[in-house]
């Protein structure tokens, strides 16, 4: 938070100097205010946060030059919080002018280039600015393939923040082949029970269903529910609700004998899970009572 004397300091920046005693101090003072702008961002205090990243700002650029990558890392901080603040239009301006200090400043190999981008989509998203989200996320995908080897995170990770766009535009048949290719990678480098490739799955059947590619989505559907009853409990929420998902698509691929097994198998399971909380308040109760508690 910004008191009186921090104030008052600051006020000294509104008149020229060019003291390299000064500059060190108040570049000092500048980098304790980032560290407890950052402290304050971490729990949520985005309007302490921002004062003080304000504040670091207007110091940095007295003192540093233009496209100096410290200048950068503030703009990067204050971007951040005028977006948690849901000033969007404010962040995209800070964005656009944290994209070019990088670009100029850093080699392509950096990951701050790629995060930046990331950045500058959700902002343009939050926008409702679709294509211009795209572009960013087409070039950090792009980005992420020179830098990263194949299946790498970094990839998976933008090749799903592509599809997100994509399906922003109603363009669900350019999202499927992205997440067909991110599944692909978590299949290759994740243990085989990972929930980040059932999740996809899941995102998998829905662009699916969103395309009337019924055909599609039960087969991938049937993998769902391999997943869920070879790494889940048995009866599970999620076993549960990936066989009911199966049924609709075998009554919509015109089977209703199997969509009728299936429910009936639905039904089965809910009765087992509703018997075992029973069973369980139960034998809570049993023991509270025997307990004296």
């Amino acid at each position: 938070m910004c008191n009186h004397e921090i104030c008052t300091g600051c006020q000294i920046l509104l008149k020229p100097s060019k003291q390299p005693r000064e500059s060190k101090y108040f570049l000092q003072l500048a980098d304790a205010f980032f560290q407890l702008a950052a402290l304050n961002s971490a729990a949520g205090n985005s309007d302490a946060a921002l004062e003080l990243d304000e504040q670091v700002l207007s110091i940095r650029r007295k003192f540093l030059p233009a496209f100096h990558i410290q200048i950068g890392e503030s703009i990067h901080n204050l971007a951040h919080s005028y977006f948690d603040l849901g000033r969007y239009d404010e962040a995209l301006n800070l964005r656009t002018e944290e994209l070019a200090i990088f670009q100029h400043s850093l080699p392509t190999s950096d990951p701050r280039i790629a995060e930046c981008m990331e950045q500058l989509a959700l902002t343009y998203s939050a926008l409702g600015q679709a294509e211009d989200a795209l572009r960013c996320d087409l070039a950090v995908l792009k980005l992420k393939r020179q830098n990263n080897e194949e299946h790498h995170s970094e990839i998976i990770d933008a090749l799903i923040n592509l599809s997100t766009s994509y399906l922003e535009l109603g363009e669900w048949a350019q999202a499927i082949p992205c997440l067909q290719e991110a599944l692909s990678s978590q299949r290759a480098t994740l243990q085989p029970n990972d929930e980040d490739i059932r999740k996809t799955m899941m995102q998998l059947v829905e662009l699916h269903i969103q395309g009337n590619e019924i055909a599609a989505a039960l087969q991938m559907q049937q993998k769902v529910l391999e997943f869920c009853c070879l790494h889940l409990a048995q009866g599970s929420v999620e076993t549960i609700l990936a066989t009911r998902t199966l049924a609709k698509l075998r009554r919509d691929m015109g089977s209703p004998k199997e969509a009728h097994r299936l429910n009936v198998e639905v039904a089965e399971m809910c009765n087992a899970r509703i018997e075992s909380l029973l069973q369980e308040t139960f034998w809570k109760k049993y023991v509270a009572a025997i307990s004296g508690e």
